[in-house]
């Protein structure tokens, strides 16, 4: 983050301007500091380039007693405050958000190889996960919403995108700026939750979020905060889970999950070795050995497209995302019409919206110009 991003910053608890009260900096780079609401009393830390912006009381759970304790001996522990009150919805987003710390740090720490391999990590993958030209981001402002520990943030800044707003919930975005190489310039690396962003409006030419939306309790309200944060003319992108033909996860995994929440995350992670084996055999011994012979097979074979691509991994990364299908306490899968209801409510055109590999949504929605999407509920 550099010291001239607090301009774009804004309270996320009265809108207010912020400013900059302490400032440890590495020429025009931010490595820590304190900023405060010119409106408010509230205070929000930045730390190892991260900002922290979590509503009022929030911070407290979000935050480990390890990440307190490292703000009160940077002296920012006037961030912190007494924890508010979770009701059951902010419950569950928080768990949601601990069991991806899980994975993400302890379970599946990030591989920087395995995002050059041609599997569900890779670039291929995700440029069909999210259906934008690459040129389209050349020299722009990019925005990516749930950034996790930095896939997304890897591929597009192979775009060469002038900069890239990064916004996740969980620590694991403390990894993201060691896969960017210039990365105090390009990277403004913020956490908090999608649906109360600490960003002022228009400041972005691009926004994505990548199979994460169905993860947040109220994803029309995150959505409609990504659409304005979009300049007119820009685009927003979203991949989700579909609906449509995912009777397995709709039918039989979503069911099943509604028992196992109680289990811890570290148990959850065993259970779903057995279908990662599964899944894995039957990629590598009957999808991907008759897809390649026979040309009937990718159009025949259920689920082919993603069957392949799964089997294009390694077993860890299977296990992994058999993983991520299990431990998620909110999951929400989309019908086709309300994924163009999000763009069509923020007064945005659909110009893209594929069924891909026939278990997502990747919608990609323009801003006509003149027109603004309405401010965030």
């Amino acid at each position: 983050m550099l010291v001239a991003d607090t301009a774009l910053l804004c309270c996320v608890d009265c809108g207010g301007d912020l400013t900059l009260l302490k400032a440890d900096t590495r020429g025009e780079v931010l490595l820590s500091g304190l900023l405060g609401c010119v409106d408010c009393d509230r205070r929000y830390p930045v730390v190892d380039e991260v900002g922290i912006f979590f509503t009022r009381g929030a911070a407290e759970h979000y935050l480990s007693a390890a990440e307190q304790e490292r703000l009160v001996a940077l002296g920012l522990g006037e961030a912190l405050g007494r924890p508010a009150t979770l009701d059951e919805g902010e419950t569950r987003q928080l768990e949601v958000a601990r069991n991806w710390e899980y994975q993400w740090t302890d379970v599946c720490p990030l591989d920087p190889g395995a995002l050059d391999r041609d599997d569900l990590f890779g670039a291929r993958a995700f440029w069909e996960f999210i259906p934008i030209a690459p040129e389209a981001m050349r020299g722009k402002t990019v925005f990516i919403g749930c950034g996790g520990n930095g896939r997304e943030v890897y591929h597009v800044s192979k775009a060469a995108p002038a900069r890239i707003i990064v916004n996740e919930i969980g620590r694991e975005i403390h990894v993201i700026r060691h896969l960017v190489p210039d990365s105090g310039e390009r990277l403004m690396l913020l956490r908090g939750d999608l649906t109360t962003l600490p960003l002022k409006t228009g400041v972005c030419d691009v926004a994505l979020c990548d199979h994460a939306l169905q993860h947040v309790l109220d994803h029309r309200r995150a959505f409609a905060g990504m659409a304005e944060l979009v300049r007119a003319g820009g685009l927003v992108s979203v991949c989700v889970y579909s609906h449509e033909n995912n009777s397995i996860m709709t039918h039989l995994v979503e069911p099943a999950k509604r028992l196992l929440w109680h289990l811890s995350a570290r148990t959850l992670r065993a259970v779903a070795f057995l279908p990662a084996v599964v899944v894995h055999l039957l990629g590598r011994g009957l999808y991907a050995p008759l897809c390649s012979r026979y040309a009937w097979a990718k159009r025949r074979l259920p689920l082919a497209s993603h069957m392949l691509l799964w089997a294009a991994g390694k077993f860890s990364t299977v296990w992994c995302s058999c993983f991520d299908l299990l431990h998620a306490p909110i999951s929400y899968h989309f019908r086709r019409r309300e994924v163009a209801s999000l763009a069509e409510d923020n007064g945005l055109e659909v110009t893209a919206l594929v069924n891909t590999n026939k278990t997502l949504w990747s919608l990609v929605a323009s801003k006509p110009a003149g027109r603004k999407a309405p401010a965030r509920p």
